[in-house]
């Protein structure tokens, strides 16, 4: 039991240190992703990148996905049952908090009048924390036949100044992984030889 227990920590622990958070994971009318064996992607387009990301860094996302669809069954084909749209884009996020002392006993902020400046343009005062950006890349798949979307997926991820070692393909392959943590058809089972 002790065993079962320290393993099903270890397990939280390593998954809640992950740089990236899954946002959405979404089929819609409960479409059955498994019936379809082809896929393909919308070309990229300009305004669906974030500056900064060129063309090339599209393409190995592209691949990375590609990787993952195949992985489940799927085929890339020119004349796909499925065609998937990729979104990249970023927005700077602040972080704060409350700058005014809290008193232990209401937990309340701790207002001493207008004489002293904590009430009126004081009292809802914050402290910047941290600010990043946050980059997210979306992912919705579109059934050709119907032209309408059939799953939506969208993760981010802290951009860092060392935000390059996303470019690296088992970087990428892990995000992309992530991406698909939810996906509902998993991957196919592997044969060792």
């Amino acid at each position: 039991m002790k065993k079962i227990m320290m393993i099903l920590t270890l397990t939280a622990i390593f998954a809640a240190c992950s740089p990236y958070t899954l946002i959405n994971s979404q089929v819609y009318d409960n479409v059955d992703m498994s019936s379809y064996k082809t896929f393909n992607f919308f070309p990229a387009k300009e305004d669906t990148r974030m500056p900064g990301v060129s063309v090339y860094d599209m393409q190995m996302i592209q691949k990375a996905i590609a990787n993952e669809m195949i992985k489940r069954g799927y085929t890339q084909s020119d004349k796909p049952e499925l065609m998937i749209n990729l979104a990249i884009f970023a927005k700077a996020v602040v972080e704060t908090k409350d700058a005014l002392p809290y008193d232990g006993a209401f937990v309340r902020p701790v207002y001493y009048g207008r004489g002293f400046g904590y009430v009126g343009y004081y009292s809802d005062a914050q402290v910047v924390t941290d600010i990043h950006q946050e980059g997210s890349l979306s992912m919705d798949i579109v059934d050709v036949k119907k032209n309408e979307r059939v799953y939506n997926a969208v993760m981010s991820t802290n951009i860092q100044p060392d935000m390059p070692n996303l470019k690296k393909p088992e970087k990428l392959a892990e995000a992309t992984e992530f991406l698909f943590k939810k996906y509902p058809v998993k991957p196919l089972a592997v044969e060792t030889k």
